[in-house]
C-alpha cells in the first residue's frame, strides 16, 4: 500500500488551483490507461513531472468551488488499474516512481487522488502502441 496524507480544505484548494504545465498534469480517473502511458512516458522522456490522477478538467467540468473537481478513488484497489497500466506496458519500465494518496480531512465522500511523480530517465520509453512522449511539444511519435 502507498502512504495516504490527509491534507484541509484549504490545502486542497492550493493543490487544485494550480496551472497544469509540462511539470504538472491533472487527469480524471477515468482517463483511459493510452492517454496515462503516454503522459507518463513523455514526462519520463523530458523533465519529469507530477500527475494527479481523481481531479476533472477545469475547462469542461462545471464548477461552483474548485473543490468540486476532486473526484477521488473509493480506496487505493481502485487505482490499482492504472498503478499496473503503468508498471506493464511502458517500455522499458519507469525507474523511480513516487506513488502517494491525498484525502481531504473530513470528506471521505471526495475520495482519494494518486499523485505519481515522474523522475526524468536516461532511457527513451515507448507505450504499449510503440509511441515516445514527449511532453514539451505535448506530441507521440
Amino acid at each position: 500500500m502507498f502512504e495516504i496524507y490527509d491534507i484541509d480544505e484549504m490545502e486542497a484548494e492550493a493543490l487544485l488551483s494550480k496551472d497544469e504545465s509540462h511539470f504538472l498534469d491533472f487527469k480524471s480517473k477515468l482517463a483511459s490507461g493510452t492517454n496515462l502511458q503516454r503522459l507518463l512516458s513523455a514526462f519520463a522522456n523530458t523533465d519529469g513531472g507530477e500527475i494527479y490522477l481523481g481531479v476533472e478538467d477545469k475547462k469542461t467540468t462545471p464548477y461552483t468551488s474548485l473543490l468540486d473537481l476532486w473526484n477521488g478513488y473509493t480506496d487505493q484497489e481502485e487505482a490499482n488499474a492504472h498503478v499496473q497500466n503503468e508498471a506493464v506496458h511502458i517500455n522499458p519500465t519507469l525507474p523511480d516512481c513516487t506513488y502517494e494518496f491525498f484525502s481531504i480531512k473530513g470528506r471521505p465522500e471526495k475520495g482519494l487522488i494518486l499523485r505519481i511523480l515522474v523522475e526524468k530517465s536516461p532511457h527513451v520509453h515507448y507505450t504499449s502502441d510503440k509511441k515516445v512522449g514527449n511532453y514539451k511539444t505535448k506530441a507521440t511519435y
